[in-house]
């Protein structure tokens, strides 16, 4: 497999995660680790 995609397919999963993270625990932590994101990325 090439690894852009395989980096890709790791960072999609990542990010809905995230995002499940986010809609579970409520806009504090949202706010939290959307600040780590923007930071990382």
């Amino acid at each position: 497999m090439n690894a852009r995609i395989v980096r890709r397919t790791l960072l999609g999963a990542v990010l809905l995660a995230g995002i499940a993270v986010l809609a579970v625990y409520g806009t504090h932590a949202g706010t939290i680790l959307g600040r780590i994101g923007l930071r990382i990325f």
